[in-house]
């Protein structure tokens, strides 16, 4: 194993930059500000297409003129690599073209057959 891999308690937890069929709870920018470091689902969809991709949150920055992003990137490693940000501003449900994070779906257990 890498330096730089994390080991996860969590099976099946996807690894950031995966592209995943399904999600959990959909979180809000204040949700977003307590998961710095841990893994969520970006929604990535087109009006024809469902795309979800697994994403780390990296920070949360505030800029000079009040606004708060939201960092996150799709590299597997939690250095380096290419980082996007987002306004809380698109998070707002009266935005025309909102952005949407989710928590990962949760397994589905399956029962023991005999």
């Amino acid at each position: 194993m890498k330096d730089d891999q994390q080991i996860s308690l969590f099976d099946g937890e996807p690894e950031p930059g995966t592209w995943v069929e399904a999600h959990g709870e959909r979180l809000s920018f204040d949700d977003l500000t307590h998961m710095i470091g841990e893994v969520v689902i970006k929604d990535c969809s087109t009006e024809s297409h469902a795309w979800y991709k697994a994403v780390r949150v990296v920070s949360i920055i505030h800029t000079f003129d009040g606004d708060r992003r939201l960092v996150f990137s799709d590299r597997p490693t939690k250095r380096g690599g290419d980082y996007c940000s987002v306004s809380a501003r698109f998070f707002s449900p009266t935005c025309r073209y909102p952005v949407k994070f989710y928590l990962p779906a949760q397994p589905v257990e399956q029962e023991a057959t005999v």
